[in-house]
Formats: C-alpha cells, sequence, structure tokens
C-alpha cells in the first residue's frame, strides 16, 4: 500500500512541475510578444 502511495505522490509531484514549467513558458511567451509589441510601438510612436 505504501509503494502505491508512494509512486502517486511522485507521479503527482512530475504532474505539477510539468504544469508549472508548461504555464512558466506560456508566460515567458506573452512577456516576450508584449515586449516586441511595445518597442515597436514606442519606434513608430517616436517617428511621428
Amino acid at each position: 500500500m505504501d509503494a502505491v502511495v508512494a509512486v502517486h505522490c511522485v507521479k503527482s509531484d512530475i504532474f505539477q512541475e510539468g504544469l508549472s514549467a508548461r504555464i512558466y513558458e506560456n508566460a515567458s511567451e506573452n512577456i516576450m510578444k508584449m515586449m516586441l509589441l511595445e518597442s515597436t510601438f514606442l519606434q513608430v510612436y517616436k517617428k511621428r
């Protein structure tokens, strides 16, 4: 019984890690997009 519980705990830990890694990837991607948009917006704004 203990072995099953241990495996379950490890699996959920790995799942949580994978989930947070994916969320982090999405967040950093969005931040990059925002920074890119901001820089292009500033360049266009300065030209006017």
